[in-house]
């Protein structure tokens, strides 16, 4: 079991959700970090390679969880619309980092869930 990590611009993306689906992320995250490296138990999860290390995860119909797996974590780097996801994903991964502002990221405290 791999600890998370949540970005900043992760909390930030995920405080503008209402309570209910604030909840659904929660009970993902935990889900998550239980069955992750254990391809049949997480299968409700919905779980999908997009590139290298970086992963999504469906939440709900309309929101994916995107998250890289690290040597010694799982970090949580954005929250989005099925759609929005599905319009950033012809860019090159790279761009995630331009897109989250990494200075931000690496500047500021990573939050263990």
């Amino acid at each position: 079991m791999k600890p998370l990590e949540l970005s900043q611009s992760f909390r930030s993306r995920v405080r503008i959700y209402p309570k209910t689906t604030r909840r659904k992320i929660g009970a993902a995250l935990q889900q998550l970090e239980q069955d992750f490296g254990h391809p049949h138990a997480h299968r409700g999860l919905g779980i999908r390679r997009l590139t290298g290390n970086f992963f999504e995860i469906r939440v709900c119909l309309d929101l994916r969880l995107i998250f890289q797996n690290r040597a010694e974590s799982v970090l949580f780097l954005m929250a989005s619309s099925h759609d929005e996801i599905q319009r950033f994903l012809p860019r090159k991964m790279e761009k995630l980092f331009e897109y989250m502002d990494m200075e931000k990221l690496e500047n500021s405290k990573l939050i263990h869930y």
